[in-house]
């Protein structure tokens, strides 16, 4: 599956001094890491985030609290905002960077669902829900654990199976 890394220079001048675990060395770790395992080269998707206006990140933040908090980076030095959080000169530029970087997930839930005299779609189903057409429903049915859930599948109504989906719409 393809992966897609999101990254930019400025994540490197976000710096929170030397005793902060959030700092350049290691971003510089991790991409050596990956570097090193050969895993940047199963990552054909690299792109730079695009920079978002500070009203976007209002539209989920509260206003104020990021009017402060942009307010509080120090034009050289470091700043505390509060026991955690430390800010450098590049680390809002930094944040509108990581901003505009949005991955969505959506779990959508429905139901594959045949009425009971639909045996061979039934069967046809499960067969390449278990990679195997030579077995059976009869043979499925006498297999626990398989035989407890589609026991709950079966119905008056027919035969009812679960399904869950998770969509990642990622945008730029």
């Amino acid at each position: 599956m393809p992966t897609l890394l999101y990254t930019h220079p400025i994540f490197q001048e976000h710096d929170t001094g030397g005793h902060h675990p959030e700092c350049p060395e290691r971003l510089q770790a991790v991409n050596r890491g990956l570097e090193s395992e050969d895993l940047m080269g199963h990552m054909p998707h690299r792109q730079e985030p695009p920079r978002v206006a500070v009203e976007r990140i209002k539209r989920v933040h509260d206003p104020d609290y990021v009017d402060r908090v942009f307010a509080s980076i120090p034009e050289e030095g470091h700043r505390a905002l509060d026991g955690d959080t430390v800010v450098s000169p590049r680390s809002g530029e930094a944040a509108l960077r990581a901003a505009g970087a949005q991955v969505d997930v959506t779990e959508i839930r429905y139901d594959s669902a045949a009425g009971p005299e639909a045996i061979e779609a039934v069967e046809g189903y499960l067969q390449r829900c278990v990679f195997d057409d030579t077995v059976s429903l009869a043979e499925m049915q006498a297999r626990a654990p398989l035989s407890e859930w589609l026991a709950a599948a079966q119905t008056a109504d027919g035969w009812r199976f679960p399904q869950v989906v998770h969509l990642m719409d990622v945008t730029a």
